[in-house]
């Protein structure tokens, strides 16, 4: 039967924190909650003891092991033992109960301000208070190196846990309020110095120590009880001189702490001064402690005035005030200088190469920038600033008065502007400063110079005008295409790289086109441009190049190896068009060239940055870069990091920075659009809905055809998410990610059709068995004999070709395959079969082959059978279609499977595309991160 008045123990835990245990010698184990029920009943603010844990540990004593159950008490609720004892709701054994009383007793002496403040930023019992050790020491429980071992304690394993017990009882308990923050804060509302402060935060944390400089210390003694240690303090006071070269005098004064007088030690010789206690003695044993400082060991009892040059003064200031503080001597400065203490400043001007009278040109873009250092909003000579600093003044002469400045500061100014001269991150630096003012934490740690541009450099964007295009081109372009010529010629103008982010379809190249002519034209460039694109692009940019700017000389990098070695070292032409492929590949041969302009065609191919492929472009010289592309950020915001550093390296700083600053940030929304302000200037983007009537493009009409899963097609399906599900729980994460997009991909092949997921090639028995492959046969049908050409985009190489041989023998017509492993000549054999001929009704697109960058205005209708991740690829594919020329009405079919992944993923794509209407979108949940409950939801039929 539990009893309550059973003798209790505390026994001291020193594992891993230090606090007691309240145990039951008798009823050790399963009476532990009811004890702590029982002492608690009637304690609301434990909430009836809640806020204590029970804790077991299990001991070596004797070479035997011993277990102890009880109630845990860490140290800052200690306290809470004292209300129990107090209202005798525990009867202790006899060390026990010393052990708490001696812990009252330390309680009361706080209470009554007999704990002080040390030196060291801890709190310890005021040495005029006699102190005991205990008749016999209490247990204690530390681990050794065998475990945990229990032993009685000794003198200073006592002294110590008195010492910390005092540390948590004046920072954690109500103590601290009563006591300790009041002290502090009044303490701070005088005393302001770095030191002060940096002890009271010390002493506000149990056992975080700082030793406070000798001579502050009685101070914060006598704020905490009126009483100091000794009863006077010397005091060395400088008068500053009312001329710039006459000397400076310090003396020396006695303060008395009891009344706060101060006198000069002169007097005291005189026999004036108003002091209750003869000072002499305590100046006689504190004069010794100077007799070796330089130079105040030359004053003396008699002479207790010095004479100092500025020289001696600031070297007194910079090298001596530790040793002299330590001998417990305090330095007075005039109060001027503490309400004045002057920061000195730095504005720079960053000027194009034309502006800027006395500036230092920069080696980044021939910028140059000038400099202004300032002191109360005056301009000082940079001569003067200089001799200052090299000096290393502590004071100066100012307007007529001595003045304490920030040395450290106008040694940072220096040095940073020693650095702008040579900084390409001072430039991007001030320009995110400008494009965003006061509103980015990612300012440089180091940046003390207020930097601005001058309007010389913002109005480089207005170097080019309307009448700078040729003739041709005002005929030739629609206005929005004017204004995205000019706009890429205003950028080279400021030397910042760009990305024409048009939708697709508004007419990239021909901008492009206009603006490498009016460069060659107007800027006599001797450079060849470099245009870097998609495979499938190469022979769209040769006609367009033929058809808009024919006097251009061009040569497309293709043949082999020592073929493309040799044209490139020896061609001397406009333009080089190269693909992606073979500019990896010849990348050592392209590098050594410095190009008037490198174009990026459909850009988004090299966001990856960890790609060979984007490493290889990024090392590619050029006087100006450009990128062409209609999906700017197709997944994440990462993406525009990696765009704009390859445009602009350094911009955006590195991925670490933009991470912190963007993708981690606490408000992500806000510093989204953070990122837009910053990106925009960048970014040219125009959608074919804002130049709708211009474009005179027809109607577009988007169709889903939500579509039953087959009984076989279910029993596949079901069959895969089973046996995924069943086996999750069993991987790791990197066996997760695999299986998960294995399985998610044999469920969109059976969504495709069960010949897709089987890999059957015989075509005479797909019809009845996937209602998506039999809707398609329909429509394709309906659109020939309406004469209507359809792309047909497919994310898969082997339901291409099923479909490729089915639509052919049902339609009876040869159906092409467009797709990655087709040879240049046979792609645009292909497109002009399908384009200018007519040829074909049907034309099977791979969706990353040929989703991009086509023009194949003669369709008019589109189908998607399978879903990508992202819209914006689909739209890419769309806009094969939906684009300039464009005469007649676009139907969009999207086939999604009722109920299943796809479905999902459909919902999905509407998310992403309404977020990447502003270019950005919050970070996703990579998809194996998602617990097991989530992918099932996601996978299962509905």
């Amino acid at each position: 039967m539990f009893k309550l008045n059973n003798e209790l123990t505390l026994l001291l835990i020193n594992e891993p924190t230090l606090g007691l245990l309240l145990y039951n010698k008798q009823n050790k184990d399963d009476h532990t909650l009811m004890l702590k029920q029982k002492l608690f009943a009637n304690d609301p603010d434990s909430f009836y003891g809640l806020a204590y844990s029970i804790k077991d540990f299990s001991v070596t004593k004797n070479d035997e092991k011993t277990s102890y159950a009880g109630i845990w008490f860490p140290l800052n609720k200690v306290s809470a033992l004292f209300k129990l004892y107090k209202n005798q709701n525990v009867l202790l054994d006899e060390c026990s109960t010393y052990l708490i009383e001696h812990l009252m007793n330390v309680e009361e002496l706080a209470n009554t301000r007999k704990v002080i403040p040390t030196r060291d930023a801890n709190w310890s019992i005021d040495k005029s208070v006699s102190q005991s050790n205990p008749p016999l020491f209490p247990y204690m429980v530390e681990r050794g190196e065998t475990g945990l071992k229990i032993k009685r304690m000794q003198e200073e394993d006592w002294k110590q846990f008195i010492h910390s017990f005092i540390q948590y009882m004046m920072c954690s308990t109500s103590l601290y309020e009563s006591h300790v923050k009041p002290y502090v804060d009044d303490l701070l509302s005088t005393e302001t110095n770095e030191a002060m402060t940096t002890w009271t935060k010390s002493l506000q944390i149990p056992l975080k120590c700082y030793t406070l400089s000798q001579h502050l210390y009685p101070l914060c003694l006598k704020k905490w009880n009126g009483k100091t240690d000794d009863p006077f303090q010397v005091v060395l006071l400088i008068h500053e001189p009312e001329a710039e070269n006459s000397p400076w005098t310090i003396e020396l004064y006695m303060k008395e702490w009891v009344s706060e007088k101060i006198v000069p030690i002169k007097s005291l010789f005189e026999g004036d001064h108003p002091f209750l206690v003869n000072p002499f003695p305590y100046y006689k044993m504190l004069y010794s402690n100077i007799k070796n400082i330089v130079p105040i060991n030359r004053m003396c009892f008699d002479t207790p005035t010095l004479m100092l040059s500025l020289e001696e003064l600031t070297d007194l200031l910079m090298h001596k005030t530790d040793e002299i503080e330590a001998a417990s001597i305090a330095i007075l400065i005039p109060d001027r200088w503490k309400e004045n203490h002057v920061i000195p400043q730095a504005k720079g001007v960053i000027y194009s190469e034309e502006e800027g009278s006395n500036s230092q040109s920069t080696n980044w873009r021939n910028s140059k920038i000038s400099l202004s250092f300032l002191i109360d909003n005056h301009e000082i000579s940079e001569f003067q600033f200089k001799q200052w600093v090299e000096e290393k003044r502590q004071l100066i002469f100012f307007n007529n008065h001595w003045v304490k400045w920030d040395l450290l500061q106008a040694e940072k100014l220096l040095k940073e502007y020693e650095l702008a001269s040579v900084s390409e991150e001072l430039i991007y630096d001030v320009w995110r400063q400008t494009l965003a003012p006061n509103n980015l934490e990612e300012q440089r740690s180091d940046a003390t110079i207020q930097w601005c541009l001058d309007k010389s450099v913002l109005n480089t964007f207005s170097l080019y005008s309307h009448h700078q295009l040729e003739d041709k081109w005002s005929n030739t372009l629609r206005s929005y295409q004017k204004e995205g010529a000019l706009w890429l010629l205003k950028m080279r103008a400021a030397k910042l790289g760009a990305c024409l982010a048009d939708d697709m379809g508004l007419g990239k190249t021909v901008q492009t086109i206009a603006y490498l002519e009016t460069v060659k034209l107007k800027e006599n460039e001797n450079q060849p441009f470099l245009i870097v694109c998609p495979t499938s692009l190469v022979e769209n940019w040769v006609s367009e190049i033929q058809s808009f700017a024919p006097s251009f000389t061009f040569y497309v990098h293709a043949g082999k190896p020592s073929e493309r070695r040799a044209m490139l070292q020896n061609c001397k032409v406009d333009i080089i068009i190269s693909s992606y492929p073979l500019t990896l590949r010849d990348s050592q041969y392209f590098e050594k060239q410095n190009w008037s302009a490198l174009i990026l065609d459909e850009a988004q191919r090299i966001k990856n940055v960890n790609s060979k492929q984007r490493k290889a472009i990024k090392n590619i010289n050029s006087n100006h870069k450009i990128a062409l592309t209609g999906t700017p950020i197709e997944n994440e915001p990462k993406e525009i990091w990696s765009l704009i550093d390859l445009l602009n390296p350094g911009f955006l700083r590195d991925e670490e920075w933009f991470t912190k600053n963007f993708l981690t940030n606490k408000n992500v929304e806000q510093a989204l659009d953070k990122l837009k302000t910053l990106v925009n200037p960048f970014i040219l983007r125009r959608t074919k809905k804002q130049f709708k009537h211009e474009l005179m493009l027809p109607n577009k009409k988007e169709i889903k055809h939500i579509i039953a899963l087959t009984k076989e097609q279910k029993v596949l399906y079901e069959a895969v998410v089973e046996e995924l599900l069943e086996d999750l729980p069993s991987y790791s994460m990197l066996e997760k990610r695999s299986r998960l997009f294995q399985a998610i991909t044999q469920l969109k092949q059976i969504c495709n059709h069960p010949a897709h997921f089987t890999k059957e090639s015989n075509i005479a028995n797909m019809k009845g068995r996937s209602n998506k492959w039999d809707t398609c046969m329909s429509l394709l049908a309906h659109n020939q004999v309406e004469a209507k050409q359809t792309l047909l985009f497919t994310q898969y190489r082997y339901i291409g070709n099923l479909l490729q041989k089915a639509i052919a023998k049902e339609l009876n017509t040869t159906v092409p395959f467009f797709h990655g492993q087709l040879s240049m000549k046979d792609r645009q054999n292909m497109i002009t079969s399908f384009q200018a001929e007519r040829r074909y009704p049907v034309m099977i697109i791979s969706l990353r082959a040929g989703g991009f960058g086509l023009n194949l205005t003669n369709a008019s209708e589109v189908i998607h059978y399978d879903r990508w991740w992202n819209p914006a690829v689909e739209d890419q594919a769309t806009d094969r279609v939906y684009r300039i020329g464009q005469k007649r009405d676009v139907t969009v079919h999207t086939f999604i499977s009722e109920g299943t992944i796809e479905q999902k993923l459909d919902n999905l794509l509407q998310e992403k595309k309404a977020l990447q209407q502003s270019l950005l979108q919050s970070t996703s949940v990579p998809l194996w991160e998602l617990n097991d409950t989530e992918i099932a939801s996601l996978l299962k039929l509905r």
